[in-house]
């Protein structure tokens, strides 16, 4: 009886029985979490590029400058 049950309570839910919401919920945070991290890192991201890009144009316009009046 009891292999029977553990089939049938394997093949039925994926869910195991006995803490089941709790794994559940600890699952939902755990992916809440990685998502918020995702985000962060993708916001930093976005912001170190537009930094570099910020930093960049300004080395431009130096260089520029620099190319058209000689020394200055």
């Amino acid at each position: 009886g009891l292999l029977v049950r553990r089939g049938r309570g394997a093949a039925g839910s994926p869910l195991p029985e006995g803490g089941g919401a709790a794994a559940l919920h600890h699952e939902t945070l755990r992916r809440s979490h990685a998502e918020q991290r995702l985000l962060a890192l993708r916001e930093k991201r976005r912001l170190l590029q537009a930094l570099g890009e910020r930093i960049r144009h300004g080395r431009e316009a130096k260089r520029k400058r620099w190319q058209e009046g000689g020394e200055g």
